[in-house]
């Protein structure tokens, strides 16, 4: 107790004393907030968008903020300079910034506009060189699944690809973690052995090249986690101490917060300890229930040891997705508005290519940067091809089960949210204490938690779906407004990003739409509206009354298939009686005798007289509730982070 609370003390102090470095670098910061600065940068990252390019920088000497601050820099120009370039620009900052990109280090953003960035000066990192070896050896979209494996790259990954692993649960593998980590240190551990040193020496050794690796997946918290726990476990072995790995996973949370505080905000960090925690907690008494069942049972009793130990490994894997998939479900559903149902076993057919897709690709990409020398070229290409077979095996198998019903299960309900608190709950204290309960016991405990796990589950969805029904659901995002009632949608306003695509896409996931009653751009043209046509590719639409004129008006008739109508002057009754009217001054909505106007870029419900008045008052920021006497009562919110209005239509 007393190592524990001495432990506590010694993380609480170095938090504050990290937070306390923190002050001393933000004012220096914020006084340059709204002013155009030059800057001196290296860039870390870069990535092409819908504007431009976003790079990820570094500030050097001869920089008017301080050196070695990292920042965001958005610009409409085209990319001008690589990983490890050098360049300066003369722009506005913003310090004001969201926790998360706080997370990773970041303190400021570099807006460019039009502004002209230099590269002053060219170079190649070593993770460049590595990269550009890779995309020399291998084609899309096996490109894509190597980066990721090996580096935690996405960038060469294609969208379709990666919808298709996240139907299958898959997507993890594309991010360095303690699969990498652990295959690292026991390739390393087998290679050193063959020179017959101490295993002491190796112990220690061992730990250079998986740190190596941490810095190539460029300290990502699922990397730096596992390297912390993979030192601790050497560590441990050095001085002779038994393995504690709930102990390992709390000191390298504890380490990694100490360092970065804001790392908290990070999802990649709850997400890499909340499915470390719950497979170290579940997967012994998980796999314990699977070989329990009737069938495993017979292929048991029925084979020998070889086959034995192949179906011990068939129930450990399975028992890790499951913990993992059940502990990650509120970190999901929080964030991402989704759950893999089927990634248990994309996992159980998947995850075994993983081990030799990283060995063989990674000979293919040293032999590659040996030299030009014919034999090193040959088997360069020859590992990077048999690589090639288990990186499409992955995609098959991604294929497969994200084409199977109901593979991603999308909510923004709170109360499902909360629910899966509750069933990560229950598996927690089920793995209480497991191993000393006697058989009897073990399988009485499994039975009850998961028929208390599926009850809660089964419970709230069909409360969910009662108090959902005939209700109209309004949703809004930046530049457009979302009515939805009884598994049927409309789209009014303008769609002028893939990112509002992309978040219009959730919300009418989240509530079972699979087909627009209607889709009515109110802008004049199509000039801006890049996002209809994503939208239309993934949503057949009955009617789209969309301009004609615009620089995406073909965009949007090819994804739409035909000819569009004319938004002016359109009256449509759908949803339940919910009247649209598109005139001069925007477009009018009626719904629950409440009329509501979208004017100018912004909506509003209009208030009625004092017998008839609205309950409901939208402004541009957010959803204000009031009550009859007109007191407000907060600000109603979803897990869209986008507000919601529901409203009962009769």
């Amino acid at each position: 107790m007393a190592v524990l609370s001495l432990s506590l003390l010694t993380g609480c102090v170095c938090i504050l004393c990290h937070f306390a470095s923190l002050e001393q670098l933000l004012p220096n910061i914020q006084p340059f907030d709204g002013q155009k600065v030059e800057i001196c940068a290296e860039v870390l990252e870069w990535d092409v968008t819908d504007y431009g390019s976003k790079y990820l920088i570094r500030t050097r000497e001869g920089s008017a903020v301080p050196k070695g601050v990292k920042a965001r820099l958005y610009s409409f120009l085209e990319p001008v300079a690589d990983e490890g370039d050098v360049v300066r620009f003369c722009v506005p900052l913003e310090t004001e910034i969201k926790n998360y990109d706080r997370s990773r280090g970041i303190f400021f953003y570099a807006f460019g506009g039009a502004e002209p960035i230099e590269r002053v000066q060219e170079r190649e990192t070593i993770r460049g060189k590595i990269i550009s070896k890779t995309e020399q050896l291998y084609q899309s979209p096996v490109l894509g699944v190597v980066e990721g494996v090996l580096f935690g790259e996405k960038q060469n990954l294609e969208e379709p690809i990666r919808q298709m692993m996240e139907g299958a649960g898959l997507v993890h593998i594309l991010a360095v973690s303690g699969i990498h980590i652990s295959l690292m240190a026991l390739s390393c551990t087998k290679f050193l052995e063959v020179f017959r040193l101490p295993k002491r020496y190796i112990k220690i050794l061992v730990l250079l090249p998986v740190w190596g690796y941490v810095a190539l997946a460029q300290f990502s918290p699922s990397a730096v986690r596992a390297g912390i726990m993979a030192s601790i476990a050497s560590l441990g072995w050095l001085l002779q101490r038994d393995s504690d790995n709930l102990c390992a996973l709390a000191a390298a949370a504890m380490g990694i917060v100490a360092v970065s505080p804001f790392a908290l905000y990070s999802v990649s960090f709850q997400l890499s300890f909340v499915v470390t925690l719950g497979i170290i907690l579940c997967t012994s008494p998980l796999s314990f229930m699977l070989q329990q069942t009737k069938i495993m049972s017979f292929l048991l009793g029925r084979s020998g040891k070889r086959m034995e130990r192949f179906w011990m490994g068939v129930c450990s894997t399975l028992a890790a997705s499951t913990a993992a998939t059940i502990f990650a479900m509120p970190v999901m559903l929080w964030y991402f508005h989704y759950t893999a149902i089927w990634g248990i076993f994309g996992s159980l057919f998947a995850l075994w290519a993983v081990s030799p897709l990283m060995i063989l690709s990674m000979l293919s990409i040293l032999f590659g940067m040996l030299g030009d020398i014919s034999v090193f070229v040959l088997v360069s290409k020859v590992t990077a091809g048999l690589a090639g077979l288990f990186a499409r095996w992955i995609l098959l198998v991604s294929k497969g089960i994200s084409l199977l019903p109901g593979a991603l299960f999308y909510s923004h309900a709170v109360e499902l949210f909360l629910c899966g608190i509750v069933v990560t709950v229950l598996f927690a204290m089920m793995a209480y204490r497991f191993e000393a309960l006697s058989f009897l016991r073990k399988k009485q405990r499994m039975k009850s938690f998961f028929v208390c796990a599926v009850f809660c589950l089964c419970s709230v969805g069909a409360v969910l779906n009662l108090c959902s029904y005939h209700q109209l659901t309004i949703f809004r995002t930046d530049h457009a407004m979302i009515l939805t009632r009884n598994n049927q949608a409309a789209v009014v306003g303008d769609i002028c990003s893939s990112y509002e695509a992309d978040e219009i896409e959730t919300i009418l996931r989240c509530e079972g739409i699979s087909q627009l009653e209607l889709m009515l751009c109110d802008s004049k043209d199509t000039d801006e509206s890049q996002g209809i046509d994503l939208l239309l590719q993934k949503f057949p639409v009955k009617v789209a009354a969309i301009p004609s004129e615009g620089g995406f008006s073909a965009h949007i008739e090819k994804a739409l298939g035909k000819q569009p109508i004319d938004p002016q002057n359109l009256q449509a009754t759908l949803l339940g009686n919910v009247q649209i009217y598109s005139g001069e001054n925007g477009v009018e909505i009626v719904a629950g005798e409440k009329k509501l106007l979208k004017q100018t870029g912004k909506y509003d419900i209009i208030k009625q007289d004092a017998q008839n008045r609205a309950d409901v008052v939208m402004e541009q920021e957010n959803w204000l509730l009031l009550s009859p006497e007109d007191k407000n009562l907060g600000i109603f919110k979803t897990l869209e982070e986008y507000p919601v209005v529901k409203i009962r239509v009769q």
